[in-house]
């Protein structure tokens, strides 16, 4: 059985789907460490023949992707008839702080939006920064 994990930003905001729009086509954004919240907790579900890994909520049975893969989408829930390509999946570079990336543009990294974040920020594809609080990932055992 596949591992459950929360992943947390750099200043320990925790990935979640969103309490208001938990179904296919809901966005991924900040929330507060809940570590018990299945809205929190993520498989990364590794894909042989893409070399990454799905983003995978199983309270949900849904995996988040890109909505495309260009500077400013946002990471939407799919179902998991979704086929893995190198657009929908994700390389994760670590477990601390560790970039997350779509390997269709590695100059793209998984980011929470603009310049300060709280609960409620969207999360989407940002190029990278060097490892700005906003877009490193640790992902923590649930």
């Amino acid at each position: 059985m596949a591992r459950v994990f929360n992943i947390t930003m750099g200043t320990g905001f925790a990935l979640s789907i969103n309490p208001k729009s938990q179904d296919i086509g809901g966005q991924l954004i900040l929330n507060v460490l809940d570590p018990g919240s299945p809205l929190q907790q993520w498989q990364w579900l590794f894909m042989p023949g893409v070399q990454a890994s799905f983003l995978y909520n199983p309270a949900r049975n849904l995996c988040a992707a890109p909505k495309s893969v260009s500077q400013g989408a946002h990471i939407v829930l799919n179902p998991m008839s979704l086929e893995p390509h190198s657009a929908n999946t994700f390389q994760v570079l670590g477990n601390v702080n560790a970039a997350v990336r779509p390997p269709a543009d590695t100059n793209l990294n998984l980011n929470a939006f603009g310049n300060s974040w709280a609960a409620g920020t969207a999360v989407g594809l940002w190029s990278w920064s060097g490892g700005k609080a906003n877009e490193v990932w640790t992902s923590t055992s649930a």
